[in-house]
Order: C-alpha cells, then structure tokens, then sequence
C-alpha cells in the first residue's frame, strides 16, 4: 500500500470509530472512503422538545394544521397517546415550506452540492404532545431522513441527520396557530 493510501486510511478509520458509541445507538451514516470503501458512522437520534403555553388538546388540534399547513401529508394518527406524522414521506428534490431539503437535513455532500438537495429522501418525521410538569403542554418532534439514489442504480442508501430547523419551525407553526 503507498504511503499516502496508507496515512488517509488511518485517518479516516480513526474518524469512523471515534465517539461511535457502539451498535444500536442511532442510525449509521454511509461514509464513501478515498480508496472506493465505505465508512460506516453511528449518528444518535434525537428529539427536539418545546413547551407550549396551551393545554395539550388545544395544541393537538394545532398541531395537525401546521402537518397540512408544511403540506406534509399525515399518514400516522395515534389519538390515545397524542403522535401523528409521516413515517414514509418519500421527496426527490422537494422543499419544505419553500426551503431546500439541505436546510432539514444532512446527507452530506457531492460535487454537484448537498445530497440532501438532490436524493430521493425517505422522511420520518412524528410529533408528539403530553401534559408539561409546570402547566402548558411539551410539543416533542423527531425527524430523520434516509437519503435513496435517484439515478436507478442499486446504490446504498445513506443516514442524513436532522439539522433541528424542521422540528423547531413546527413548534413555531404551532404557537402561532395558537397566536403566542
């Protein structure tokens, strides 16, 4: 192996275990190595929680206008523990309130520009309300999104990582449904 090959498989190995925090922790991100290999990277899966000045059936009920109002079509409705979303949103080159998908998630890039603004991206995205400890209601939004070859080939799909604006312009949505 040249040296050169050598150094950059070094330094791309350490950055692929680095913090990886074990199997299971949250999706794994395809990373493509310089020598044609993949690297594969854990990402941890997190929610993005907002208090809400309103009682938790008030901001439900706002809650599903903001999904129509984002024209994400909701295809998940669980009425007993208050979670509706989309769990199988599939969008090439889409946008989301008039932003490009690179503004929701990370997929990485190419040479042609962010992934996620040219993939066919598998969007998962579910919002959850429950009662706050102090009064009000806790709004909980999880998105994450796999991004899928456009192209017709056979091409792994790859793990993008939320960015939070998605969640965080949901909770807004909802407060101002509610005019907070």
């Amino acid at each position: 192996m040249r040296p050169s090959r050598l150094v950059c498989f070094l330094a791309l190995t350490g950055c692929a275990t680095a913090g990886a925090g074990g199997p299971g922790n949250g999706p794994t991100r395809v990373v493509p190595s310089s020598n044609g290999g993949t690297i594969l990277v854990n990402q941890d899966v997190q929610s993005s929680d907002s208090t809400i000045s309103a009682a938790p059936d008030t901001a439900w009920a706002a809650l599903g206008a903001v999904y129509r109002s984002l024209e994400i079509p909701v295809t998940m409705v669980d009425q007993a523990h208050h979670q509706l979303g989309n769990r199988d949103l599939e969008l090439t080159r889409g946008r989301i309130a008039g932003q490009a998908m690179s503004a929701y998630f990370d997929c990485g890039g190419s040479m042609t520009g962010p992934i996620a603004n040219s993939a066919r991206l598998r969007i998962d995205v579910v919002s959850r309300v429950e009662p706050a400890p102090s009064g009000g209601t806790v709004l909980s939004t999880r998105a994450t999104a796999t991004a899928l070859s456009t192209n017709g080939t056979s091409t792994g799909a790859g793990a993008c990582s939320s960015t939070g604006r998605l969640e965080s312009l949901i909770a807004q949505r909802v407060e101002r449904y509610l005019g907070r």
